[in-house]
């Protein structure tokens, strides 16, 4: 869908603490990246729920996580699986994926008006999100035996 990067101020101070914790792997940055993912998870669900009229419900639903690695480990926080069905102009039936409902309804179409849904609430829970990698840091730091 998209990538979002929220300004987390938070953060500012990790870099001094990577530092004292040495090279993490893979492993570690999702242990840092999960509760900030946990987190988005449910505050788009949210979000799916108080801003649009008509929902089934199949979208919220949709939201899930993906662990990935790209220029390095990531955790990607997107609607995915099938939404609805329809019926095509050249007739048959198509199925409507998640991702697709979510991207119309975050940056709209001919049809729809863009929400922003998904950007919007990256930004509102900028800081709650840097405090949920907070978190995922000092249990990593407590895995590792390493106190800061």
């Amino acid at each position: 869908m998209a990538k979002f990067e929220p300004k987390l101020e938070a953060l500012d101070g990790l870099s001094m603490d990577f530092q004292k914790l040495g090279r993490i792997t893979d492993e570690d940055a999702w242990t840092i990246l999960t509760p900030a993912a946990d987190l988005l998870q449910g505050k788009f669900m949210e979000k799916i729920r108080g801003v649009f009229q008509q929902h089934t419900g199949v979208l919220a639903a949709a939201i899930k996580s993906f662990k990935r690695k790209q220029d390095g480990p990531v955790i990607l926080v997107y609607p995915d699986g099938p939404h609805h069905r329809y019926r095509s102009r050249k007739g048959g039936t198509k199925t409507a994926t998640a991702a697709e409902v979510g991207f119309v309804l975050e940056y709209g179409d001919g049809h729809h008006r863009a929400a922003h849904w998904m950007e919007s609430t990256v930004d509102e829970q900028d800081r709650a999100i840097g405090e949920a990698m907070q978190e995922g840091f000092d249990t990593l730091c407590e895995k590792k035996g390493v106190g800061l």
